[in-house]
């Protein structure tokens, strides 16, 4: 294509769904009832997520016409929510991308240098979600989705 830098044609993040931006919060509950009163709505899901390090995050879930906004309150156990509410305090901690191809994207992230920093399978034969350390690189870690 004319008047395309050749180097953005492998771009890994190219024309992908930018689908969530991840809330670290230290007070879960003191979060979400400003989050709600803020919004005017409940919460679409609620729930707990888990990483296989062991740690967990409550979570709440608000969808907004273009993009979702999730809350994690980490527990005490090893996670990037935890590990990043220690050295950041609370804040964005990360946006999800949704990918066709979920390995294969992650695999080409690490190859472009950003490490998996945590993994999580939510069923036990497909792609759950990972999420690589680009923090220092982007200013923001990414989450990698599998497609609906």
């Amino acid at each position: 294509m004319e008047g395309v830098d050749p180097r953005m044609s492998d771009a890994i993040l190219k024309d992908k769904e930018f689908f969530q931006l991840g809330i670290v919060v230290a007070d879960y509950d003191g979060a979400l009832a400003h989050w709600k009163k803020l919004l005017g709505k409940e919460p679409d899901a609620v729930g707990i997520c888990g990483s296989k390090e062991g740690g967990t995050a409550k979570q709440a879930c608000f969808n907004l016409p273009n993009t979702m906004i999730e809350i994690l309150g980490p527990d005490e156990g090893d996670s990037v929510w935890r590990r990043h509410l220690a050295m950041h305090g609370p804040g964005i901690q990360h946006i999800a991308i949704r990918f066709d191809d979920p390995a294969k994207a992650l695999a080409a992230l690490n190859g472009a240098g950003f490490a998996t920093t945590q993994e999580s399978a939510h069923r036990k034969d497909a792609f759950g979600n990972a999420y690589v350390d680009s923090l220092a690189a982007l200013g923001v870690d990414l989450e990698v989705l599998g497609d609906r």
